[in-house]
């Protein structure tokens, strides 16, 4: 299992890992629906969904 945070930073949404110097930026929609399941403890969504 990796750890990953997912957070808003400025105006922008981005997923980081810790320890490592990059991470990616997604949109809002995925945001929100990593904080609904880190929220409501469901699994992350798996991303082959069109946001």
């Amino acid at each position: 299992m990796h750890q990953l945070i997912a957070s808003p930073f400025l105006d922008e949404y981005l997923v980081l890992r810790p320890g490592h110097d990059t991470g990616v930026q997604i949109p809002l929609a995925r945001y929100l629906e990593l904080s609904k399941a880190a929220t409501t403890g469901e699994d992350a969504p798996n991303g082959s969904s069109t946001p």
